[in-house]
C-alpha cells in the first residue's frame, strides 16, 4: 500500500484504529516513518495511543511485522505518554543506538515516568552484556551510568522508589560485589515494593548466595513476595530449588502457582517434570492448562527415572475432589532433598 493511502486511513476519523491496515506501517525507512509520525501527531492523544498499542501487540503476535522505525521517531514525541509507548514498542530492538538513547533519556528526560520506562528498557541490554552479546565498551558504559544514578556506596542519595527499583533490576545481571550490595539494600528495605524488586534482581544476578534468601521468602505471608521468590528461583535455574518449589504447590494464590510453573519450566529436567505432572491434576483449570503448556515447552522425550507412582497423581481422568491436591507433595522428593542438602 502507498504511504498516501495509509495516511488517509490514519487521518480519517471514521476509520477505527483496529481497521487500519498496519502492514503498510511495517518496515518503513526513516523518511517514511517521519511522515507517518507527523500524521499521527495530528490525531488526538487517545487515538495515537490506541494505534501505537495496537502496533506493539501486533508485533508481539506476528514476528514478520516490524514497526521499529516509527517507534524510534516517537522517542522524541512531545507527549510523555507517547515516549513511554515508543520505548515499550521497541521491546525487541537491541541496536546500540537505543542503548545510548535510553541512557540519555534516563538522565535528561523531564518526565520521571519516561525515565522509569527507560530504566526498564535497559534491562535487556544488561542481559545481553552478561551473555557477551554486547560490545565491552557499551557494557562498561551501561554499568557505569546505572551505578552513577544509584550513588556512591553507603550514600543516602534518594531516588523515586520505582526508579531505584528498575535501575537495580537493570543492574542485576552484572554480577559483582557492588551490584550485589545494591540488590541486598533493596531486599532489606522496609518498602515491600523494593523488597520484591530485590528478589526479582536476585534471579537475574544468578549468584548462589541468593539461594537461602529465596528459600526463606517462598514461605512469606505476602503473595507478592512468594510470587517473586518463585520467579527468582526459576531465573536462577538451580535444580536444588525444585523440591522447595514443589512444596509451594499447596499455595492458594493463582499468580503464585503460575510463577512456580514458569520457574519449573525454566529450570527443566526430570525432577521439574515430575512436579509439573502433578499440576496436571490441580483443581484449578488455569493451573492445569499452564502446567500442560510448560510440559509441552520442555518437550522431554523420556519419562523421569524412578517410580512415577510416588511422584505423579495417575489414573484419574478428572481432577481430585479433595481441596489439597498436593497433600503428599513431598512424596518421592526426599531423595533429592537429601542429595542437595548433603552437598551444601
Amino acid at each position: 500500500m502507498e504511504n498516501s493511502s495509509i495516511l488517509e486511513q490514519i487521518l480519517d476519523p471514521t476509520v477505527n484504529v483496529l481497521a487500519i491496515e498496519i502492514e503498510a506501517l511495517s518496515d518503513l525507512d526513516s523518511t517514511q516513518a517521519t511522515r507517518i509520525s507527523n500524521a499521527l501527531s495530528k490525531l488526538d492523544l487517545t487515538k495515537q495511543k490506541q494505534l501505537l498499542e495496537h502496533l506493539t501487540i501486533s508485533s508481539e503476535d506476528r514476528f514478520e511485522l516490524n514497526f521499529d522505525e516509527l517507534f524510534i521517531v516517537k522517542l522524541e514525541d512531545p507527549s510523555e505518554d507517547i515516549r513511554i509507548m515508543a520505548i515499550k514498542g521497541l521491546w525487541e530492538y537491541t541496536d546500540r543506538f537505543l542503548l545510548r538513547k535510553l541512557i540519555d533519556t534516563l538522565y535528561t528526560d523531564e518526565s520521571e515516568n519516561v525515565q522509569i520506562e527507560a530504566a526498564r528498557g535497559l534491562r535487556k541490554f544488561s542481559i545481553l552484556a552478561q551473555s557477551d552479546k554486547l560490545l565491552d565498551r557499551d557494557s562498561q558504559y551501561l554499568q557505569e551510568r546505572l551505578l552513577n544514578l544509584i550513588g556512591p556506596e553507603g550514600d543516602d542519595y534518594e531516588l523515586n522508589i520505582d526508579l531505584r527499583r528498575f535501575i537495580t533490576e537493570a543492574l542485576a545481571p552484572f554480577d559483582n560485589e557492588r551490584v550485589r550490595n545494591i540488590i541486598m539494600d533493596n531486599y532489606n528495605s522496609v518498602d515491600e515494593t523494593l523488597k520484591s524488586s530485590g528478589l526479582f534482581a536476585m534471579g537475574d544476578n544468578g549468584h548462589p548466595q541468593w539461594i537461602p534468601f529465596i528459600l526463606e521468602e517462598m514461605e512469606n505471608e505476602n503473595p507478592e513476595i512468594r510470587f517473586e521468590a518463585a520467579g527468582a528461583a526459576g531465573r536462577l535455574a538451580d535444580i536444588s530449588l525444585v523440591p522447595a518449589l514443589a512444596r509451594m504447590g499447596n499455595d492458594t494464590n493463582t499468580e503464585v502457582l503460575s510463577s512456580i510453573i514458569t520457574a519449573l519450566n525454566n529450570i527443566g529436567g526430570e525432577i521439574s517434570e515430575i512436579v509439573l505432572k502433578r499440576f496436571l491434576q490441580h483443581t484449578n483449570t488455569t493451573i492445569r492448562e499452564l502446567s500442560k503448556d510448560a510440559l509441552d515447552n520442555m518437550s522431554l522425550e523420556e519419562l523421569p527415572t524412578g517410580d512415577p507412582s510416588k511422584a505423579i497423581f495417575t489414573g484419574e481422568d478428572e481432577p481430585p475432589t479433595v481441596d489439597d491436591t498436593f497433600i503428599n507433595y513431598d512424596d518421592g522428593l526426599e531423595e533429592y532433598d537429601d542429595e542437595f542438602n548433603s552437598s551444601d
